[in-house]
C-alpha cells in the first residue's frame, strides 16, 4: 500500500515531471500548446468538463484492493480508469519481492515513430504529419521507460529492429550500447523451427500448417535463419500459397 493510491487517470504518478510539458518549438515558431487559439467556445466548454472528470483516479475509486485482480476488474468496469489502473498495476510488480516480474518489448523502434492516431494538434508538425507520437499516448508512455533498474525482483527486455530499416545497418557500437545489454540471434534449432512456424499460423502471419516435408524443405533452404526464411516465404508465397 506504499505505492498504492499515486497513479493519475493519465498513468502519470505524483512528483513526476510533466510528461508533454508546455515548450517554444523553434521550427514551427510556436508553443506546443497554440493549437487551443483555435478551438471554439463549444470545444472549450467541452474540454474543461472532461479536464473535471480527469481528477478521477484508481486510487479514489479502491481506496484499498485486496488483490492485484481487484486492480484489473476495476479497470474492466471503468474503462476511463484503465490506464490508472494499469500504471498501479506496475507499481505493484516493480515493488515485489515475492514475485519475479520480466518485461519483454518487442519492435521498440516503432514507438520512435508517428502512431496511426490522427489529431488536428499535430498538422503542422512536419515530423508527425497530423499523427499522434507515441510518447503522447498515455499507456505506450508507461511502457517506453528505462527504468528496469527500479524492479526489485526482475528486470525488462526491449528489442528493437532498427537493424534493416532505412536502408542503413547499425551495429550496438555504432549506438553506444554497452557489451551485456545485447544478443545476436543465432540460427533456430529444427524444433524451434517448427514453433516458428505455427505461431505464425496462430497469429495469421501465415495461410495455413506446414506439413513436415515442406518445414524440413524450408529449415533445409534457410538453415534456421529466421529472416532467409521470411524473404524466401515473401518470394513465392503468392505461386504456391
Amino acid at each position: 500500500m506504499s505505492v498504492y493510491g499515486k497513479t493519475d487517470i493519465s498513468g502519470v504518478r505524483d512528483g513526476d515531471p510533466e510528461p508533454c510539458p508546455k515548450v517554444w518549438d523553434e521550427e514551427r515558431q510556436c508553443w506546443t500548446d497554440a493549437w487551443k487559439e483555435h478551438l471554439y467556445d463549444f470545444e472549450i466548454k467541452n474540454l474543461q468538463q472532461k479536464y473535471e472528470e480527469m481528477t478521477n483516479r484508481c486510487g479514489l475509486q479502491m481506496p484499498e484492493p485486496k488483490k492485484l485482480m481487484d486492480i484489473v476488474d476495476l479497470g474492466i468496469a471503468m474503462p476511463d480508469l484503465a490506464t490508472s489502473c494499469f500504471g498501479e498495476l506496475l507499481e505493484q510488480l516493480y515493488a515485489s519481492d515475492k514475485f519475479h516480474t520480466l518485461f519483454a518489448i518487442d519492435g521498440y523502434n516503432d514507438w520512435l515513430k508517428p502512431s496511426n492516431y490522427l489529431s488536428f494538434r499535430y498538422d503542422s508538425d512536419k515530423r508527425m504529419k497530423g499523427y499522434i507520437p507515441p510518447h503522447d499516448i498515455a499507456l505506450v508512455r508507461m511502457l517506453m521507460k528505462f527504468d528496469g533498474h527500479r524492479i526489485r525482483n526482475g528486470f525488462k527486455i526491449f528489442a528493437t529492429s532498427h537493424y534493416r530499416q532505412y536502408k542503413h545497418l547499425c551495429e550496438p557500437a555504432d549506438i553506444s550500447i554497452p557489451e551485456g545489454y545485447h544478443a545476436r540471434v543465432q540460427n533456430l534449432a529444427l524444433n524451434d523451427f517448427r514453433n516458428m512456424t505455427t505461431y505464425y499460423n496462430l497469429t495469421e502471419w501465415m495461410p495455413d500448417f506446414f506439413k513436415e516435408w515442406q518445414m524440413e524443405s524450408w529449415y533445409m533452404e534457410t538453415q534456421g535463419n529466421w529472416w532467409a526464411f521470411h524473404e524466401s516465404f515473401n518470394r513465392y508465397q503468392r505461386v504456391h500459397y
